[in-house]
């Protein structure tokens, strides 16, 4: 393991003010989940988490858990959760240390964390309410009748989830009860929510429903799949497609306001945070575009010429807390980069003609 700390440069000039922390090298075995806390990096394989230190990328004075997670784990307020075992598992993110065990069965679907809640979905394909403090159950839905095709996502006090025939449910945060249901489309790829919409991605298509009542207010045709997870500011939504190109589409009715191809197979990991979208790309750059105009802002490179690829990009955090890990893979090694943000100066950005930003024209810190 090598530690760096120089501002990571983008094609020669500062740019956003991205420093790399660190950088470790994995060896090659079991398929690697990547996830970022505040205070831990965890490195999920089908045997074990490694949480390493944040700050240096080193195993010690971290920890080490033998749960085998059935889903990725999850980080908030300073705890880990993880499905393993057929039991939902709280562990402290600083020390590892169990803090409670609750029996549920085998986890499939991804969890849910939202202000003290964590939301789960049981292989008996009831939805519980958590209490994230001590893992209290304080409600379970009625069954559903047909699986979710995604895991769930919550916005405010409704959970919402939609099923592989295009059935939606919003779900109270604060009991369990159906708020509303809806028949949308079929065959769902990617949901996410903002600006009091369902944003949901089918084969083809981006449609928005209102959080309300599941009401559908525009749909757009987008021709391609898209290939990686939605993102959102304050008035866009972004997507990026199998044609290798990035899309804006204005929150309030749907229309593109900007296509650009890029270079390379867009990998998951879209972000838009700062004015800007972040883009993690197959060959292991990481693009930075301006989220008003869709211009390159500069790229972070891959690091080693040997580099194969990005298996996605990894991010926690936003404005200044925003954080990245990005897993490489090369002829000889797995490698792993922390990313996070510096300090925010004036001049925040300078364009690839070399165009200053200032960075109170940037909207601010925005939602995956």
């Amino acid at each position: 393991m090598s530690r760096v700390t120089p501002a990571a440069q983008i094609r020669g000039v500062s740019v956003l003010p991205i420093g790399q922390q660190w950088t470790r090298v994995l060896p090659f075995g079991d398929a690697v989940r990547l996830v970022v806390g505040d205070v831990r990096v965890l490195i999920a394989t089908d045997t074990r988490i490694e949480a390493l230190a944040w700050t240096t990328g080193d195993p010690t004075p971290a920890w080490t858990s033998a749960l085998a997670a059935t889903v990725p784990p999850l980080v908030h307020d300073g705890r880990v959760f993880v499905a393993a075992d057929g039991a939902i598992h709280s562990l402290s993110e600083l020390t590892g240390h169990p803090e409670w065990r609750l029996p549920i069965g085998r986890v499939t679907v991804p969890l849910v964390f939202r202000a003290g809640w964590l939301l789960v979905l049981g292989e008996d394909a009831r939805l519980r309410g958590i209490r994230a403090s001590d893992g209290e159950p304080i409600w379970i839905s009625e069954p559903l009748a047909t699986p979710l095709a995604l895991p769930p996502v919550v916005d405010g006090e409704r959970v919402f989830g939609v099923t592989a025939d295009g059935h939606m449910t919003a779900w109270r945060v604060t009991d369990g009860a159906v708020a509303w249901q809806r028949r949308g489309l079929a065959s769902p790829l990617q949901i996410l929510v903002a600006h009091g919409l369902i944003y949901v991605a089918t084969d083809g298509r981006l449609t928005a429903y209102r959080q309300g009542n599941g009401e559908r207010t525009w749909s757009y045709p987008v021709e391609m799949p898209l290939i990686s997870r939605l993102a959102a500011d304050a008035d866009h939504v972004y997507i990026a497609v199998l044609d290798n190109s990035v899309r804006a589409h204005r929150a309030s009715n749907g229309h593109m306001v900007w296509n650009k191809n890029v270079n390379a197979r867009v990998v998951d990991g879209l972000t838009a945070d700062a004015g800007m979208v972040i883009v993690p790309h197959s060959n292991g750059v990481v693009r930075f575009m301006l989220a008003a105009t869709g211009q390159a802002a500069g790229e972070l490179a891959a690091p080693a010429a040997d580099s194969r690829g990005t298996t996605a990009l990894t991010t926690a955090g936003y404005g200044t807390g925003l954080r990245m890990v990005r897993m490489t893979v090369s002829d000889t090694a797995r490698v792993v980069d922390a990313f996070a943000r510096q300090s925010l100066p004036v001049t925040a950005a300078l364009t690839i003609s070399g165009t200053p930003l200032p960075w109170s024209t940037l909207p601010g810190a925005s939602r995956r």
